[in-house]
């Protein structure tokens, strides 16, 4: 997958900044989009983009679909949104669906879909313009995740009841358009286009956010 840093608002920020993902918010979103601060790469995911091709080549057939990797990789839309697909849905040579592809270790969950994968993908069919998608995971244990390496590797793994194959159906929410869109717009504008930081909320990446733009503070703050 061609993904590309830019100063946009991505799929995976969505939820961070409206304070749905348990793993990241505005802070994050914000100090990633604006200073390009990334997270420190975890075996999740590395694993994620190892087993990314394997996983699509197992659930290709699944779906019935030809399963291709968009050779556009990342595409922005008003120098404001950015979207990267891992991977595009073909039936007999026509584009049915968008396919996002994700990983579950121990204590990962995929079903029922966390709220933060489902904005991701409603991001994206919006961004390319497109009406279905799935959300595909595949869930085992971080140590049988450790010797998958191959789509034969997959596949074995699910035949035994090793590891489960989750797919979501997803839709595209005409409200995430008309309701959605605009607030990550004014978010933008403000945050940064304006470079105003977001409002304080105790977050680790608050704090390393506010000591990096405030390099040069004296006395106490509340």
């Amino acid at each position: 997958m061609a993904y590309k840093q830019t100063k946009t608002i991505g799929g995976t920020a969505v939820s961070a900044i409206l304070s749905v993902n348990p793993w990241a918010g505005p802070w994050d979103a914000w100090q990633r989009i604006l200073y390009n601060v990334q997270a420190e790469e975890s075996e999740a995911m590395r694993r994620g983009t190892r087993l990314e091709g394997p996983i699509a080549d197992v659930l290709g057939p699944r779906l019935g679909m030809v399963l291709v990797e968009p050779l556009e990789g990342t595409i922005t839309i008003d120098d404001t949104f950015s979207a990267t697909a891992d991977r595009l849905g073909y039936v007999n040579g026509k584009l049915e669906a968008l396919i996002e592809i994700k990983t579950a270790g121990t204590y990962g969950k995929l079903d029922p879909m966390p709220e933060h994968y489902r904005l991701q993908v409603q991001h994206y069919l919006w961004a390319f313009g497109i009406n279905v998608g799935y959300l595909a995971g595949l869930k085992t244990t971080n140590e049988t995740f450790r010797i998958l390496d191959t789509a034969e590797d997959v596949a074995f793994a699910i035949s035994r009841g090793a590891a489960e194959l989750v797919i979501h159906k997803i839709e595209r929410d005409p409200l995430y358009e008309s309701e959605v869109i605009p607030m990550l717009r004014d978010w933008f504008e403000r945050h940064v286009v304006g470079e105003l930081p977001p409002a304080a909320d105790g977050s680790d990446a608050c704090k390393a956010g506010l000591a990096r733009y405030y390099s040069e503070r004296d006395g106490e703050m509340k």
